[in-house]
Formats: C-alpha cells, structure tokens, sequence
C-alpha cells in the first residue's frame, strides 16, 4: 500500500504553479504513470476549487494487471464518484452512472482532493482522470 501523486498533484506540493490548461475552474484533468502500485493504494488527483460542483467525467486507464480495480472519491470516502471498477484491460469508466445522482452538485471547499484507491492487485500502466464541474465564481 502506498500513498502516490499525479504530475499535477507533484507540482502543487512544490508550490509550483500548474499549467492552466490542464486545471481550469470547469475541468480537472490528470494522469499517473503506475509502477507495480500496490493494491490498497491511494492516488492523490487534484483539488478542485472552492465552489466547484460535480458535474461528471471519466477514468481511462491501459490495462493495468489483473484483478486491478480502481476507485474515485475524497478523503473518508473513497467511492464517491466512482465505485471499484475492474481496469485489469484497458477500461474507461464513466463517473455518471444512476448511482452516483447523489454526489451531481456535490460542492467541493478548495481543500479536498479527489483520491483514486486502489484493489485487486499491483496495478502498472496509466491512469487518466477528468472531471467536469459547474457553479465556480471567479
């Protein structure tokens, strides 16, 4: 088990400034390169901004080893957005099924990053994650 970040997470904890066209105040898009990620891991994505709310996206992936699932939530609950989804082959999971209607508009305070969490197995490939969000006020 291991605690990870995305190349746009990396940067935001040296306190470098992160290409605007990668995070904009409606789409949070980024990517991690796994190596033999144990499983139980947690992937640390972005922070979205103060007032974003979810509006819906995706989680791509190559095919990552099998029995590898992946997981999109916050901090305390790990499968919000999405639940364990197998990406063992080259999968794209869409964040907007019927059961995740509860989490549409869920408003995000600036401080809370999406998390990606690992099951399964070690997973190796890429993971690509894409979030849309509407309700930000500049």
């Amino acid at each position: 088990m291991a605690t990870v970040y995305s190349v746009g997470y990396t940067k935001y904890n040296a306190g470098k400034k992160v290409d605007p066209g990668k995070w904009k105040p409606d789409v949070c898009v980024d990517e991690y390169e796994a190596a033999a990620l144990a499983l139980g891991s947690t992937l640390y994505m972005f922070i979205p901004p103060k007032g974003a709310k979810f509006k819906g996206g995706f989680l791509v992936s190559d095919a990552l080893g099998a029995g590898v699932t992946l997981a999109v939530g916050i901090p305390g609950t790990v499968d919000k957005f999405l639940a364990a989804t197998s990406h063992a082959a080259a999968a794209q999971s869409s964040l907007e099924a019927a059961a995740n209607i509860d989490n549409y508009g869920y408003e995000f305070d600036g401080e809370t990053p999406v998390i990606i969490t690992t099951a399964g197995g070690a997973a190796t490939g890429t993971i690509k994650l894409l979030m849309e969000f509407y309700g930000v006020r500049l």
